[in-house]
């Protein structure tokens, strides 16, 4: 596909500048449901900095983990933040997931404005960056499909992975992201539309978070990389959305049960 861009003499990465523009979108949808719920955007865009330096670092510490023994991780990650064409790739995504629960602690002390004045605006957000992170992958070549010949087969000739050049491949990254993008879009207009659990600050979490697990089951059976490692007989993501879900499911009926959450009036 197209792992960098040349602009006079410099290489960009174009997974760099794909999650660049899907931090402008997510900032722009953010910006709309900050206003509707009259939240100060600027306390937003701090807590969304400090939750994407330490998402991206538990990503890459995540893939890390996966592809070496312990005692090599600090030599790798010094080598992925000062190599760029290292640092373009390798992400688990999950991984950024379990490290931006860091991300708001920080940002909750710096702002002193609790979690979930702004949770839920990155529950409805995130699938538009992440999405945007895919077509990242997809012009990367990493995080690639199944061998496959049929409607909308990519064929890489200079990926930046070790994806096989020239034989058809099946274009997970793209659908994952079109998912993505549908999901992040029923939870704006939900959010916006003050709907039944978008409307509860609690709830519009899971209403990401498990629909996003199920997908991410799915699509792994037509990833052609195994470079995330396997638990058992499943994948390691495959794995971990299972626990997402149990968790998940386990916490509502929990919180339920106890009246711990309540439904949130927007203005």
């Amino acid at each position: 596909m197209l792992p960098f861009i040349h602009i006079f003499s410099k290489s960009i990465p174009m997974y760099g500048l794909c999650i660049a523009t899907g931090l402008v979108v997510a900032s722009v949808c953010a910006r709309i449901l900050t206003q509707k719920e009259h939240k100060p955007f600027e306390d937003f865009i701090l807590y969304a900095v400090i939750l994407f330096a330490t998402g991206m670092f538990g990503a890459k510490l995540f893939f890390l983990f996966i592809q070496f023994p312990i005692s090599e991780i600090p030599r790798q990650l010094f080598y992925a933040v000062t190599n760029k064409e290292n640092s373009a790739s390798g992400f688990v995504f999950y991984g950024g997931i379990v490290f931006s629960i860091f991300g708001f602690i920080i940002a909750r002390a710096i702002t002193k404005k609790p979690i979930l004045d702004y949770l839920p605006i990155f529950s409805c957000v995130m699938p538009i960056m992440h999405g945007f992170g895919r077509l990242g992958c997809l012009c990367a070549g990493c995080c690639y499909g199944i061998p496959y010949d049929g409607f909308c087969a990519l064929h890489y000739h200079a990926p930046i992975s070790a994806v096989q050049r020239d034989i058809g491949i099946f274009p997970i990254q793209l659908l994952e992201a079109i998912l993505l993008f549908i999901l992040g879009a029923i939870l704006i207009i939900g959010r916006q539309k003050k709907k039944p659990i978008f409307n509860n600050d609690v709830l519009i979490l899971f209403a990401y978070l498990i629909p996003y697990a199920i997908i991410r089951f799915f699509l792994e059976f037509l990833r052609g990389d195994r470079e995330r490692g396997t638990i058992l007989i499943f994948s390691t993501s495959q794995f971990i959305s299972i626990m997402v879900v149990i968790v998940s499911v386990i916490f509502i009926i929990f919180a339920q049960s106890k009246n711990i959450y309540k439904e949130k009036k927007i203005a």
